[in-house]
């Protein structure tokens, strides 16, 4: 069985920003490209004086950082990972383009209950020990072109957010974030304005909550201030630091904290052009 192959749509000759260059096949397209986006997602990317913010941060907050010793591992998201888990994380899973390994999420469902066993034990290794297989932690990326912008410049292309991930992990992944979402939402550790990428909510909701408030303010006679921003590259310039002060200070520990921790160290991607890859790049 063969999973989908995720096609990329094909990418102009690209021009060196730096030298003027143009890169015309696909072998140095790939590489202009994940020069770009390892720029993006690199401190190089970032003003001074936030870069000195975040290595005060670091230093301050070392100890916090630090990986956790998991002698008791209570809480309800830090418990071994049950087949029952798994399996119905597979049943939910829809046919998407497969990782390097060209395991589809088809082939594991399809495999014998005593391999499935395996597999959750090798999950279960993971998610005890808290290093992810370098395997899982690798993507080949699509360039998609921004409409409306230069062709020939590399930075009018975004990284595919679906990038071609090996489908164990994403298994093992999802998992994961079902316990973390749970607990968030279970707890209220989630601002209630927060719509975005929340189960039964979406952005409309804030227009609908704004449309209340002009309303409001009407019929009182008073005014609304509104702002609105739009943070570019957000995902790609996340502060893991930051988000890993964030966690702790949320109460996340033990087995939990370490597969995110570690889940964010070391990652490395390869773009696709055509059928020709890039270089390594982290």
């Amino acid at each position: 069985m063969r999973g989908t192959k995720l096609k990329s749509k094909k990418v102009a000759p690209l021009e060196d920003q730096n030298n003027s260059n143009v890169a015309v096949n696909d072998k140095d397209k790939a590489e202009l490209l994940s020069k770009q986006f390892e720029f993006i997602s690199s401190d190089e990317n970032l003003e001074p004086e936030f870069r000195e913010i975040k290595e005060k941060a670091k230093q301050d907050k070392y100890k916090l950082l630090a990986k956790e010793v998991c002698r008791h591992n209570i809480e309800y998201y830090n418990l071994p990972i049950s087949l029952k888990e798994m399996q119905e994380v597979l049943d939910n899973k829809k046919k998407s383009a497969p990782g390097e390994d060209a395991i589809t999420y088809e082939i594991i469902n399809q495999t014998p209950p005593s391999f499935k066993l395996k597999i959750l034990a090798l999950f279960n290794a993971i998610w005890i020990s808290g290093d992810i297989s370098e395997q899982f932690k690798h993507a080949v990326v699509i360039p998609i072109y921004k409409q409306g912008k230069d062709k020939k410049d590399p930075a009018s292309y975004r990284p595919i957010d679906l990038s071609l991930t090996s489908h164990l992990g994403k298994v093992l992944e999802t998992i994961i974030n079902k316990r973390l979402t749970y607990h968030l939402e279970a707890n209220n550790l989630i601002s209630d304005t927060q719509a975005g990428f929340r189960k039964d909510r979406q952005p409309l909701d804030q227009i609908v909550a704004l449309e209340n408030s002009v309303k409001a303010a009407k019929t009182n006679s008073r005014t609304v201030g509104a702002i609105f921003l739009d943070l570019e590259k957000a995902y790609d310039t996340m502060w893991r630091e930051g988000l890993l002060i964030k966690l702790k200070k949320l109460g996340i520990k033990g087995l939990m904290y370490n597969y995110i921790a570690n889940f964010n160290q070391d990652r490395t991607f390869q773009v696709r052009v055509g059928s020709s890859l890039s270089s390594l790049k982290k």
